[in-house]
This record gives C-alpha cells, sequence and structure tokens, in this order.
C-alpha cells in the first residue's frame, strides 16, 4: 500500500499539536511548586472543573472505537447498533443518579476503594481483575480502530500506527497524568467535531454514494423476533457495565467538587 504524503503530514502535525498540549499541561501542573502525590497524578489534584470537565467526561465515550464502530455497526446492522452509545449514555445517568455524589463526597481514589474499606483487600484483588481485563479489551480496541483508520487514511502499517499512537499517549500521560490526558481530550474531541463535518462533502461526492432512500431499508434495519432478547441483554449490558468503568470514576473523582461532578456525568451523557 502506498503512503498518502500529505495525510501522513497531517497525522504528524495533529500528534506533534496533542504530545505538545500534554507536555504543557503536565509542566503547567509542576509550576505549581509542590511535590506531586498520587491524587495529583491520578486525579489531578481534584481540580477539574466545569469546561474541562464536561470535554474530558464527554470523551471517556466519544472515541475512536464508537465512532468507528458505530459507523460500521449501523452500516451492516442498521439503527439497532445504537444500542451501544444509548447503552452508555444510560450507564452515566445512573452512576450520576445513584453512586456520583456520594463517590465524590468521601474521597475516594479509585472506583473499588469502597469495596477496600468495606471487604478488605483480598476481595478487592479478585473484584479488580474484571476490571483490569475489561479495561485491556477497551483499550485493545480503540487502539485498533485508531491503527486501522490511520492505515486507510496514510497508507502505513498496521502495527506502525498503533505503536506510534500508543507511544505518543503513553509519553505525555507518565508526564502529566491527568492533567495531561484530560487536556488533550478536548483537543481530541474539537478534532473528531470538526473532522467528522469535514467528511461530510467528501462521503457525500463519493461515486459510490447513493440516495438514502434507496439504502433506507438496510441502514434502519430491524431487529428479528429471535433476536429482541439478544439485544436487550446487549442493551442491559451496556448500561450496567458501563457504571463499573475506572475510567468513568477517575474522571468524577477529580472533580472540584460533588455536585459538579454530578452535573458533568449528565451532561457527558447527554
Amino acid at each position: 500500500m502506498a503512503v498518502h504524503v500529505w495525510g501522513l503530514v497531517a497525522i504528524f502535525v495533529f500528534y506533534l499539536l496533542i504530545f505538545i498540549l500534554g507536555i504543557w499541561a503536565a509542566w503547567k501542573n509542576k509550576k505549581k511548586g509542590k511535590e506531586a502525590t498520587s491524587e495529583d497524578i491520578l486525579l489531578a489534584g481534584r481540580n477539574i472543573g466545569t469546561y474541562l470537565g464536561i470535554f474530558t467526561l464527554t470523551a471517556t465515550w466519544v472515541d475512536g472505537s464508537l465512532i468507528s464502530g458505530l459507523a460500521e455497526g449501523i452500516y451492516t446492522s442498521g439503527l439497532s447498533a445504537l444500542s451501544m452509545p444509548l447503552g452508555y449514555c444510560a450507564s452515566s445517568v445512573l452512576a450520576a443518579f445513584f453512586f456520583v455524589k456520594k463517590m465524590r463526597e468521601d474521597n475516594y481514589i479509585t472506583m473499588l476503594d469502597p469495596f477496600d474499606r468495606k471487604f478488605g483487600k483480598i476481595m478487592t484483588g479478585f473484584l479488580f481483575l474484571p476490571a483490569f481485563t475489561g479495561d485491556i479489551f477497551w483499550f485493545a480496541a480503540t487502539l485498533s480502530s485508531l491503527g486501522t483508520t490511520l492505515t486507510v487514511v496514510v497508507g502505513l502499517d498496521h502495527w506502525i500506527t498503533i505503536t506510534v499512537s500508543a507511544a505518543v499517549a503513553l509519553i505525555y500521560t507518565l508526564f502529566g497524568g491527568l492533567y495531561s490526558v484530560s487536556y488533550t481530550d478536548v483537543m481530541q474531541m474539537l478534532f473528531i467535531f470538526v473532522g467528522l463535518w469535514l467528511a461530510i462533502p467528501f462521503a457525500l461526492s463519493n461515486p459510490l454514494m447513493t440516495s438514502l432512500s434507496e439504502t433506507s431499508e438496510k441502514w434502519i434495519g430491524k431487529v428479528p423476533n429471535q433476536d429482541i432478547t439478544t439485544y436487550i441483554d446487549t442493551l442491559l449490558q451496556m448500561m450496567m457495565g458501563g457504571i463499573p468503568w475506572q475510567i468513568l470514576w477517575q474522571r468524577v473523582l477529580a472533580m472540584k467538587s460533588s455536585r459538579l461532578a454530578e452535573v458533568m456525568v449528565y451532561a457527558g451523557a447527554a
């Protein structure tokens, strides 16, 4: 596959901006002069405000795997693929309604801290295993979708794009912790928003594009009667499985106050 030079230049500039922003956020945090604690690294000193909070909480769900996976799901299965974003939105609402305020008021550092307090370290260690496994698969899905997209746009090998993407994210995270991640979330969300709108005219002008009315049966789709229970099960899995997710609770516990955390989770779900 030939390398697309201008695509490669655009991706290089994007990664450079992300890297610079991540390092700047780390420098901005360390400029305060105090020694970094676990809360500073993992929870950004519990100092994330409204604007940064809304972007980083939205970014917990809206990433490459959701954008690519949802597009492919609607193309192959119709609107029934919306169970994924609907389920994740519902999980955020449930988390905000039942758990967010209490978790933030008690100043936990991770979502497993309440279990550690109630059941001890051994039981918490067992509970850590499914959470860890879920995160591994989530990261793999995110990097895979990103690598596939860059392979199509740029023309580089899949493993190269995944390795470079992971390395950039790892470096600025090691330098700045959640501060760097949160600031880069803002830039990435803006790029996703602008990029998707820029892609529309190119998609509409593609010679393979046909009228939506001609393909409505396929992209609207339907759930066969024998699959309704499976669809409901998948939706419930998204709703309930999205609550015990460390990435979500890391952002929640990093908010300045319990009230702000509650409002931001509702806003992120919307």
